[in-house]
């Protein structure tokens, strides 16, 4: 059985699987209104389109995932960390176990889908390039895209690691 939780808003509950009812604890649990929030984009440039769940109350749109983080999710570093993350990428999932708290520098280094390398013409090979703090990191060259790839993200994960731990005084289990 999942875990429930009582949130700020008036007869609102969210369970750790990041289902929520506005009508009490025990139901009728659904996943929340499915809105797109980059409608605009998609428009304009043909982005692939970006989707959450939200809860409506008074016209201001709640987003699920935020109210399942702050029910279930530790904050290690409440100063600065006010940005909740999806793990996998994925934002429809809002289960407990897949989202964290982040900056805003880390959470744009968390983007799935980039590739971070590039096809140099002169030389015919791959550059892997990597932007951390405004710096662009780039070294060495690839005979193939994959081999830039994993070694743009090797590094990329490593300076989100370090970032990341930088932040956190006390790890405890849950923020290791």
């Amino acid at each position: 059985m999942y875990r429930v939780k009582v949130t700020r808003l008036t007869n609102t509950w969210v369970r750790e699987d990041g289902f929520v009812s506005e009508t009490g604890k025990d139901g009728p649990w659904s996943r929340g209104l499915k809105v797109c929030v980059n409608s605009d984009r998609v428009r304009k440039k043909g982005n692939t389109p970006k989707y959450y769940y939200v809860v409506v109350r008074n016209f201001l749109f709640l987003y699920v995932h935020r109210l399942v983080a702050i029910a279930f999710c530790e904050n290690p570093c409440v100063a600065h960390f006010k940005i909740v993350d999806h793990v996998y990428g994925d934002s429809l999932n809002n289960a407990a176990s897949g989202l964290r708290w982040l900056n805003t520098q880390l959470n744009g280094m968390n983007q799935t889908g980039t590739k971070n390398c590039y096809f140099m013409k002169r030389s015919k090979k791959w550059r892997a390039c990597v932007t951390v703090n405004h710096q662009r990191h780039a070294w060495g060259y690839f005979n193939s895209f994959r081999q830039a790839h994993l070694a743009a993200q090797a590094f990329k994960s490593a300076k989100f690691t370090e970032i990341y731990l930088s932040y956190i005084s006390n790890e405890t289990p849950t923020t290791a």
